[in-house]
């Protein structure tokens, strides 16, 4: 309820009768404000930005190599070492116990690289029973390299040979030549024959004329020459000679 003051201007409320303020409550905020007000004082936060994103095209691929194996940690026993000539600088081995070693080991287990030799095991603690385990070995991830060349292959088997073509048809005969002319007559009386004509290519020679009365028959004329492969003509026939 409202209670007026004595000049009866200023209403003022009664204090209330309700329940206390939370203790708890309030000190958790005070607690809140007080770290959030340590943390800017630190400056944390201050200099944070977005990490630009990176293009799968700017990330060289590489590939990593893993090594396998297994050995046993005996009874009563803290160390262990492992021959792996492959293992090398910054390579990361991980131990998986393969039963209940009897002891907690927890954060005390490691492991000790010697690089192209192995590694030494280190359970921190003995061991209660005997226990085997696997390791694996992850080496440094290195570029991807291109394979190399095979060799190259064989050469194969020659075809068969070809089958002979046919004999193509045979040409025609050439035309034969034209045959000499014969040979003039003689005079009547004392006369030569003229000689015949030489044939033409492949021709016959022409006949020689015929003498006069006391005269000699003319000589027939050359056979022509035969075209390639062909035979040759026959000469003409000689003249007549005249009586006597």
């Amino acid at each position: 309820m409202e209670q007026r003051s004595a000049d009866g201007d200023n209403p003022t409320r009664a204090a209330s009768t309700g329940a206390p303020p939370n203790n708890h409550h309030l000190s958790r905020r005070k607690a809140i404000a007080a770290g959030a007000a340590a943390i800017s004082a630190l400056g944390i936060g201050a200099h944070l930005t977005v990490a630009a994103p990176v293009s799968t095209d700017e990330v060289e691929p590489t590939i990593a190599q893993v090594i396998t194996g297994s050995g046993v940690i005996l009874r009563r026993k803290s160390q262990v070492w492992i021959n792996e000539p492959g293992i090398v600088e910054g390579s990361t081995v991980l131990i998986t116990l393969l039963g209940d070693i009897g002891t907690y080991v927890g954060p005390m287990l490691s492991v000790s690289i010697v690089p192209g030799r192995g590694f030494n095991l280190d359970l921190g603690v003995t061991a209660g029973r005997t226990t085997p385990f696997n390791y694996l070995i992850i080496r440094p991830a290195g570029p991807i390299t291109s394979g190399v060349p095979g060799p190259i292959g064989a050469t194969g088997p020659a075809g068969p040979i070809g089958v002979t073509g046919p004999t193509g048809p045979t040409g025609p005969t050439g035309p034969r030549g034209d045959s000499g002319g014969a040979g003039g007559a003689g005079g009547f009386l004392f006369g030569n024959g003229g000689a015949g004509g030489d044939g033409g290519a492949g021709g016959i020679g022409g006949q020689g004329g015929d003498g006069g009365l006391l005269g000699d028959g003319g000589a027939g004329g050359a056979g022509g020459t035969g075209g390639a492969g062909g035979t040759g003509a026959t000469g003409g026939q000689g003249g007549n000679g005249g009586v006597g």
